[in-house]
């Protein structure tokens, strides 16, 4: 008679069998916004672009730094851009 699976493996072949047979859908949704949320949200997504804008110059001059000066390397991680 075979020894029965402990806990950890039966967990994990019904985990692999549902992940087998679940199926994948998409939906489609529209946001339907007042003029002045919409303006609030561009707003918004401006100053989150320009966040990102600065962490990209940033983040280019330290590697730029790094080439012209490889004795002195300069970091740029996510402690570095929490400082800006």
């Amino acid at each position: 008679m075979p020894a029965a699976p402990d806990r950890g493996e039966h967990l994990f072949d019904s985990v692999a069998c549902m992940a087998v047979s679940m199926s994948v859908g998409r939906y489609t949704y529209r946001l339907r916004l007042s003029s002045s949320t919409r303006q609030v949200l561009l707003m918004e997504w401006d100053r989150c672009r320009w966040v990102w804008n600065q962490c990209v110059a940033q983040s280019r001059e330290a590697h730029r730094h790094n080439r012209e000066n490889p004795d002195d390397p300069r970091t740029c991680g996510p402690t570095q851009l929490d400082n800006c």
